[in-house]
């Protein structure tokens, strides 16, 4: 048998703790989604009842949760759009780039 194997596995033990550290990060993470899915439920089940939501003259009865997602998404999606640096930006600042290498390169 080779020297340093673990006999049962035929694995070395360095091969078998990282393993074993594997199957606990997952064991840790499928326990921390499990726990997230419970937690989302109950907010969902917390949040069930119809508001009433008067926006631009329209009136509406929709549940509060429809209303927190919808929210949720058009934030995420102003943020996305505010964060995201612009074109013309990125344009700018590769011509001038560009353009300071290639007057230094003629002095040169």
């Amino acid at each position: 048998m080779a020297r340093g194997a673990d006999a049962g596995s035929g694995r070395a033990p360095g091969e078998l703790e990282l393993a074993q550290r594997r199957r606990r990060r997952r064991l840790v993470r499928t326990g921390v989604l499990g726990l997230v899915a419970v937690l989302l439920v109950v907010f969902v089940i917390e949040n069930w009842q119809p508001v009433d939501v008067r926006f631009w003259g329209v009136h509406s009865h929709p549940r509060l949760i429809w209303v927190i997602v919808g929210c949720l998404v058009i934030g995420g999606v102003v943020g996305y759009l505010m964060a995201r640096p612009s074109r013309k930006r990125q344009g700018r600042g590769d011509k001038a780039g560009k353009a300071g290498k290639a007057g230094k390169a003629g002095k040169a």
